[in-house]
Parts: C-alpha cells; structure tokens; sequence
C-alpha cells in the first residue's frame, strides 16, 4: 500500500544557500511519511507477523517512517535522478562513501549542514536529489539517526515477545564463527 500522507517539519536552505556548480543551491527537505499496509494483501505476505499487528477502522496497519531529502533549489537544473540511500542502524552513508566526508562523526554525517558537510560535492555538483529515510525500528534516533514507528505484532491483546536465535556465517566456505542469541520484540 501506499505512502498515505508526509507531514514536512522543516524546509530550509542546504549549506547556507551555498552553490553547487550549475545547479545552484540546495533545499534540505525533513518530515515523516505515513503509510498504511493490508495484511491481507498477497504482497505482503512476506512481512512476518503483519497479520498479527493493531489495524485502523479500515482493517489496515498504520507505520510511520522519518524522512529526510536534500534537492535542487531549482528542479529544473537537477539532473532529474532520485538517489535512494539506505541508512545503515539510521544512519547516513552516501556522503561518506562517495563524496570524501570522514565517518569520524556520527552527528555531522547525519544531520548535514554546511557544504563541508557534502564533501567533495559530486553527488550536488551533478544535480542528484538525495532521500534518506527510517526503515528499521530499533535504528537510534540519536545523533540526527533515522527510524521508523511499526507497530507490536500482538497475541491475546500483548506484544509478541520471545528468544530468537539468530546465525551468521562469515564467508562462503567455511563454517561460521558463531552465534548470537537476543530477544524478539517485534
């Protein structure tokens, strides 16, 4: 299902209105998508438990994720592509894997604000728009992290809750290093 509403918190000014090459200035773009899900839909059959989640007057889950976009002033001199970054545990990667910005700081990675901020400036310099937003709900929020409100798969009017075991194999050869045991809070 769609994205149903985004409610914008704050429009402003990227880098203090600073230029990039022909494409002039940036606005950074800050808000949360709402967005509503059918459990009974057959798309949606591989999201675990969603069949288990609260669900609106409509019979529909309700999730809200943070969202943040960086775009050309003027769309007109963007280059009309739209980059997805995926946030690792919300946090913001592309400037860092592709424009030179040093990972040292997780607070100025994620919450840019000046055009040191953009490293090198290849990504802007070429009209890209950026959008970054939550995906994984148990992502911090601290240091400008970004993440996302799913509501708890229920039984019996409580969450769900209950050890999982999870295994990673390092490699693909050899047997893996070991395990980790957590618990599941979905």
């Amino acid at each position: 299902m769609p994205i149903t509403t985004i409610t914008v918190s704050d429009i402003a000014d990227f880098a203090g209105g600073h230029e990039f090459g022909a494409v002039g200035a940036y606005l950074r773009v800050r808000g949360v998508a709402h967005g509503v899900l059918d459990p009974e839909a057959a798309e949606n059959a591989g999201i675990v438990d969603l069949d288990k989640a609260p669900r609106n007057a409509a019979g529909l889950v309700e999730y809200a994720i943070d969202v943040d976009m960086l775009r050309p002033k003027n769309m007109r001199r963007g280059n009309g592509i739209l980059v997805y970054d995926v946030p690792n545990r919300g946090s913001k990667r592309i400037f860092t894997l592709l424009d030179d910005v040093a990972p040292t700081d997780p607070a100025r990675n994620n919450d840019p604000q000046t055009k040191e901020d953009a490293g090198l400036g290849f990504l802007l310099g070429r009209g890209y728009a950026l959008v970054w937003s939550g995906w994984d709900p148990g992502a911090p929020r601290a240091n400008g992290g970004l993440g996302a409100d799913f509501p708890a798969a229920m039984q019996n009017g409580k969450p769900i809750t209950g050890l999982i075991r999870d295994e990673f194999h390092i490699g693909t050869r050899g047997p893996g290093d070991g395990s980790t045991t957590a618990s599941r809070t979905p």
